[in-house]
């Protein structure tokens, strides 16, 4: 089935809005972004997660809001502080996050490279919408 692209859409700033089959990218992986579901993009039942943990995410991927080409998800010590809560109680979300994602420890990449998992995968299944600064919100 062949779809004509969609046009491109601007803000009066210039800045192009996200449109539906977009990617968003954080470091080298990429995903689209979809619109919330109680499904991912296979199907798979989305997991339960609660409102700080949703808090959490959101935060985590309010860099990428800036629509800069190299946006780095926020650092547990970001989260605490937009988030007025103690860096251990972020990174206690984010290690319940990682296990009902299904984000492995990696010994290779470390914490970062959890965090660009975790973001990439936020945003993949809809559990995170980006409001770019300077469009629609």
């Amino acid at each position: 089935m062949n779809h004509a692209p969609l046009p491109v859409l601007r803000t009066p700033t210039g800045r192009r809005l996200l449109a539906t089959g977009d990617e968003l990218r954080f470091g080298a992986v990429t995903g689209p972004g979809p619109a919330p579901s109680a499904t991912g993009p296979l199907g798979k039942k989305l997991p339960e997660i609660t409102r700080r943990e949703r808090q959490v995410l959101e935060a985590l991927c309010r860099p990428a809001e800036a629509g800069e080409a190299f946006a780095s998800p926020a650092s547990p010590a970001q989260i605490a502080e937009e988030l007025e809560v103690t860096e251990a109680a972020v990174k206690n979300h984010l290690g319940h996050l990682y296990t009902k994602l299904g984000i492995p420890r990696n010994e290779e990449g470390g914490r970062r490279e959890r965090r660009y998992r975790l973001a990439n995968l936020a945003l993949a299944q809809g559990l995170v919408r980006l409001r770019l600064r300077g469009g629609s919100r």
